[in-house]
């Protein structure tokens, strides 16, 4: 017999938390020095109007480095954990457009997380640019699953357009590879 998680029946969910950044980039659209991080710690629970009892935390971090002119290796590091009865759609999830490129929309999905995505970013001519990408995740019930868990392995390359010349903001299209597959991307903005 499987249990049905928590939150299949719905329910209210109300956290109170704490939020904080530090951001060194040297641009917000497409970074190639800095550093950029945020934590976020949050509670939930009857005192405040939720029906589930949990906490949750995660921290995102993301560190750009230009080897040479134009070249750059983005790094990004982002991991999260809940303690208690979190319902699941609180859970952590393993790919996106940003987080674990590579499979379904939300394949892997947990109470906690670890990911580890490196992506080079590179000019081709004009307002194009490339990149090629790697990520490894993990999710588990217990932070330390994490750790020990099935390793989540995508890469993948894509194509940037830069929307506009004064601003770096650009249309991406990128197509990634995990186990089950080939999986396609087309945002704006960059992953991370």
């Amino acid at each position: 017999m499987v249990d049905n998680p928590v939150g299949v029946d719905g329910g209210m969910v109300s956290t109170v938390g704490l939020s904080a950044t530090y951001d060194t980039r040297d641009d917000i659209f497409y970074p190639r020095s800095g550093l950029f991080a945020t934590f976020i710690a949050e509670n939930s629970g009857p005192y405040i109007g939720a029906d589930f009892s949990y906490s949750l935390f995660q921290f995102d971090m993301s560190y750009y480095h230009t080897i040479k002119e134009k070249h750059t290796i983005a790094t990004n590091l982002y991991t999260g954990g809940t303690v208690g009865e979190s319902p699941f759609f609180s859970y952590f999830w393993v790919s996106s457009g940003k987080k674990g490129r590579g499979f379904n929309d939300r394949r892997f999905i947990d109470k906690n997380i670890g990911m580890l995505q490196v992506e080079y970013r590179f000019p081709i001519y004009k307002r194009f640019r490339g990149a090629a990408f790697t990520s490894l995740s993990s999710v588990g019930n217990s932070y330390g699953d994490v750790f020990t868990n099935r390793k989540i392995w995508s890469y993948g390359g894509g194509l940037r357009f830069q929307l506009s010349k004064k601003q770096m903001s650009h249309l991406r299209l990128d197509v990634a590879h995990g186990f089950e597959g080939f999986q396609f991307y087309m945002t704006i903005g960059e992953a991370f």
